[in-house]
């Protein structure tokens, strides 16, 4: 005896379809909810929180909108990082939240040289003759 039949039927395409498609949704609902859940915790466990007293004296003077100033003070400690050698491209990219070509013109803009030297190059032409 086959026990689905009382809470599923056979469609034409030979699989069965539940008569109640909402445990369906429901299912895909807190399975969306645990993963949210999850990819959250991550952040909080492997993401540091660095907080940056700034004076009020100062945040005033700054000559920018109140909702880009965060944005733009990261912006900031990105390039700053970069260009003292303590982040590296890539790590300064990230936490700019910018992509590569976007923080590379920012960068050009800004005067600030690209820190690559000849040891990279001769890697990188070591690896573009190896593919």
């Amino acid at each position: 005896m086959d026990l689905r039949r009382n809470t599923a039927k056979r469609v034409s395409s030979g699989r069965w379809r539940s008569k109640y498609p909402l445990r369906r949704r429901r299912r895909r609902k807190i399975n969306a909810l645990f993963i949210n859940e999850v990819v959250q915790w991550a952040k909080e466990r492997y993401s540091m929180t660095l907080n940056i007293e700034i004076p009020d004296s100062v945040a005033r003077a700054l000559r920018l909108p109140e909702k880009e100033q965060r944005r733009q003070i990261i912006t900031e400690l990105a390039i700053a990082l970069y260009a003292q050698g303590i982040l590296s491209f890539g790590k300064a990219c990230e936490l700019a939240d910018m992509r590569k070509i976007e923080f590379s013109l920012t960068l050009n803009q800004r005067g600030v040289p690209r820190q690559y030297n000849e040891q990279d190059l001769q890697d990188d032409l070591a690896y573009a003759n190896s593919q």
